[in-house]
């Protein structure tokens, strides 16, 4: 199960990145991000399973439709929380 989550967590983070962070994609490869991916889907499933179900995009599906009629404060289709939760997942990366 935890496979399976982390395929569906894959397809939404290359796009998550390119909208919210193009300037890091340009610089790095997509091995790079790769990995980047899982360790934050790692960091994510430490979180508490109601505030992850609330801030994960189910599929792209869910992503694109948040972009197209977006919920107050959503950035580029994603919940800001998950955004958040980016920016202290490479605070932590970095301390490590």
């Amino acid at each position: 199960m935890a496979g399976e989550k982390q395929s569906k967590r894959l397809t939404w983070f290359y796009h998550f990145m390119r909208s919210n962070f193009p300037e890091a994609t340009k610089e790095v490869s997509g091995t790079v991000l790769s990995d980047v991916s899982f360790m934050f889907s790692d960091y994510l499933d430490k979180l508490p399973e109601d505030l992850y179900k609330e801030i994960v995009p189910c599929s792209n599906v869910d992503v694109i439709m948040k972009m197209t009629a977006p919920p107050p404060f959503y950035e580029n289709g994603y919940h800001p929380a998950l955004v958040a939760h980016f920016h202290q997942f490479l605070e932590q990366s970095k301390s490590k």
